[in-house]
């Protein structure tokens, strides 16, 4: 989008109304070969070709691509399932597909992190008097995972959950001693975004686990801890969330090294006495 900001301005009149489909039609768009594009918008292949070019990439499937990666996280399911199992596409590609960006997320939730922020987070966590996770809808799974985690570690870890009580009791006497992590990706759901405002405007650290710096969780969040989760399904990707939630929970052990040491061995004794595993 910064590219098309940038460079549609200078291209001819033909070329701009390419782009401007495109922008204003994506959930259609991403869809349709050059030749469509062309009908749509009353000019010719080789003008919807010439556009991309002048944008910078390749050739059309390589600038239709940009903008499947680019819109996936704001398309309805419906549209992200068309995309996906779109007719006769063999299910050895669809498999394909979904592992590479797997893997293309996790790299580029490596190369992205700040371990700083990392640090930091662990070091807030560690010394925090309670610690409040929110994470609605299908970020629930993570929101778990990290107050699993955290209470077998630190013991003080409470998971904010929607019909099991009402959730202002669930933030009664939260404080300035106190952290709240959030969780949300685009499309960011509501009731995290509000709870975790609610929760800093009772004076609690924020820590927040999203996709961008431009998220809604990020505009007052002491840390924001960033992960991909690009995925043309209509599920998102938790690959890399969740090594971000493992990371940063090994990082919380690693820096209260003897507190953990002490709780893991009465969990361990407390396991083998009620025979939790098999």
């Amino acid at each position: 989008m910064e590219r098309i900001r940038t460079v549609s301005r200078r291209l001819p009149p033909s070329q701009q109304k390419v782009v401007s489909f495109f922008v204003e039609h994506c959930d259609q768009a991403v869809f349709l070969t050059s030749l469509e594009i062309a009908g749509h918008v009353h000019t010719s292949e080789a003008t919807v070709v010439r556009t991309a070019r002048a944008l910078g990439f390749g050739g059309y499937p390589e600038f239709r691509r940009a903008f499947q990666n680019y819109f996936v996280e704001r398309m309805s399911t419906v549209t992200r399932v068309k995309l996906t199992a779109a007719p006769r596409r063999r299910e050895s590609d669809i498999v394909d597909e979904v592992m590479q960006t797997e893997l293309n997320n996790l790299e580029s939730t490596r190369l992205r992190l700040d371990p700083k922020a990392l640090s930091d987070a662990a070091e807030i966590l560690g010394r925090a008097r309670h610690v409040y996770v929110i994470g609605m809808r299908s970020a629930y799974a993570l929101s778990w995972l990290l107050h699993f985690s955290l209470t077998l570690i630190l013991a003080n870890s409470r998971l904010i959950t929607m019909g099991v009580a009402d959730v202002s009791e669930q933030l009664e006497g939260i404080g300035s001693e106190d952290v709240v992590v959030a969780i949300s990706f685009e499309r960011y759901t509501r009731a995290t975004v509000e709870l975790f405002r609610s929760a800093l405007a009772r004076g609690a650290q924020g820590i927040a686990l999203t996709d961008k710096p431009t998220s809604p969780l990020a505009e007052s969040a002491a840390v924001v801890l960033e992960a991909q989760t690009r995925l043309s399904s209509f599920i998102d990707s938790y690959v890399a969330p969740t090594a971000v939630i493992d990371t940063l929970v090994t990082l919380v052990a690693a820096k209260r090294r003897r507190k953990v040491l002490r709780v893991l061995a009465a969990r361990e004794d407390e396991w083998r006495r009620h025979r939790t595993y098999v």
